[in-house]
């Protein structure tokens, strides 16, 4: 599973270096950079999936694979969000607190939201 994820990485930061490398920001269509956000967020989400998995291998913890999956993706949101508010201008201090708010509500509601729907189906 770690080489999968690793392999996911290698290849989301080789068109990420392409796409940096080989365009302006500037002259570049809506859509390619709608694509270049959604490839740091996966970019970022596997980073910490990677991170996270080894420490579980490690012994720290001892949490299932689904909800380190969750908690990575949660997590890889919130940054990608603010770079994309910093990216067009938008970025104040009140979206910045907003944003984190809005990010643990979110991850907290997700999780019992989950742990329902198990209760549920067991």
């Amino acid at each position: 599973m770690l080489k999968r994820y690793f392999l996911t990485f290698v290849i989301v930061s080789g068109l990420l270096v392409g796409i940096f490398s080989l365009t302006r920001p500037d002259q570049l269509p809506s859509a390619i950079l709608v694509v270049v956000f959604a490839l740091l967020y996966v970019q970022l989400a596997v980073l910490l999936l990677l991170a996270v998995l080894v420490v579980n291998k490690l012994g720290r913890f001892a949490w299932a694979p689904s909800t380190l999956r969750r908690l990575a993706g949660s997590a890889a949101v919130l940054p990608v969000f603010l770079l994309l508010l910093q990216s067009i201008g938008q970025l104040t201090w009140r979206d910045f607190l907003l944003s984190v708010a809005f990010a643990v509500l979110g991850y907290f509601y997700f999780v019992r939201f989950v742990a329902k729907k198990n209760e549920q189906g067991t």
